[in-house]
């Protein structure tokens, strides 16, 4: 008898399907998202056409399953579905079995996304390039240099092929990228995902309610992390540093805010509060913002404090990125 080849994800989620679809149009079937976009376009998809890439979670070592992070995220998606029903249909954030999967899933979302992996690639390439300028210095530091990681490699058990000094350096001027593999790029996030997951224990959370006129809103980055203090920082700010906020919607209807100040609450968020909110999900957005209605309201901070719309989105400037 033949074996019939196992099929392979290719199409994989760094936002999952299971959140993405509580933002569906409740008229639209099948679930159907309002998109817009950074180049000005709107539409609205299907979820799981969104917030995917080729590949995206494929690992290509000897001896392991190109699909083992996909299937792995994807056990865990069972999990979190139902943890966001429980969360959403009781609108209570108490359940300590519910936090666990929800701060797992911010932890993720906070990791496994395109704007981390570019940071990586980013901070790779920049040290990867320095390290090469020093060994293309000249022929006889390339051998030395070339020598010694040979002979690590042996070692290891792996050898490594020969290449000339003139044939390294007309790919190192070209600028040929260095490419960071998805399993590469797993273990580093791997690196980071404890400390962030253990912050969010130590915040003090708020479920904020929307009201009945108003939703929250989504995006290819969902959590978005606020500094609060009165002096902004230059360098940027962290996940463990105090005067900060992390937001996180649940559901058009549902949010979560956590500070380290202050205490645990539930609050019926006003219009203005979903607006402001939604105007950092969209800030926080790298190419795509989500929505079950065009109709959303969003404002910026003052002093551009003018009331927007969905729709206006789009043509927004301060959103919309020239192709």
């Amino acid at each position: 008898m033949t074996k019939t080849k196992k099929s392979i994800a290719r199409q994989h989620h760094y936002v999952p399907q299971c959140y993405l679809k509580r933002f569906a149009h409740p008229d639209r079937k099948p679930p159907q998202i309002f998109v817009v976009d950074r180049s000005g376009n709107t539409f609205y998809a299907n979820p799981k056409n969104i917030a995917c890439e080729r590949d995206f979670n494929r690992i290509d070592l000897d001896g392991h399953d190109p699909d083992l992070l996909e299937n792995s995220f994807s056990q865990f998606e069972t999990v979190l579905s139902s943890a966001l029903d429980e969360l959403i249909l009781s609108e209570k954030f108490e359940d300590k079995e519910v936090r666990q999967t929800i701060f797992e899933f911010i932890d993720i979302l906070v990791i496994k996304n395109p704007k981390m992996r570019e940071k990586i690639d980013n901070f790779t390439s920049d040290i990867s390039k320095q390290i090469m300028n020093i060994f293309l210095a000249s022929p006889e530091r390339y051998q030395i240099e070339m020598n010694k990681t040979r002979e690590h490699a042996l070692k290891e058990g792996r050898e490594l092929p020969i290449v000339p000094y003139e044939e390294m350096k007309a790919l190192h001027e070209r600028g040929d990228a260095f490419e960071i593999k998805a399993h590469r790029h797993f273990h580093l996030q791997l690196e980071e995902q404890s400390p962030v997951l253990e912050t969010l224990y130590h915040r003090r959370w708020t479920l904020l309610k929307a009201p009945p006129t108003e939703v929250f809103i989504t995006s290819d980055h969902p959590v978005s992390l606020i500094d609060l203090s009165a002096t902004k920082s230059v360098f940027g700010i962290g996940h463990a540093m105090t005067e900060t906020e992390v937001f996180f919607p649940i559901s058009p209807t549902l949010a979560l805010s956590g500070q380290y100040e202050g205490a645990e609450s539930k609050l019926n968020a006003d219009v203005f509060d979903v607006a402001i909110y939604n105007a950092r999900t969209i800030a926080s957005a790298k190419r795509q913002v989500y929505s079950s209605t065009e109709t959303f309201s969003y404002v910026w901070t003052p002093p551009r404090s003018l009331f927007m719309s969905g729709c206006d989105l789009a043509t927004d400037p301060h959103f919309c990125r020239p192709r």
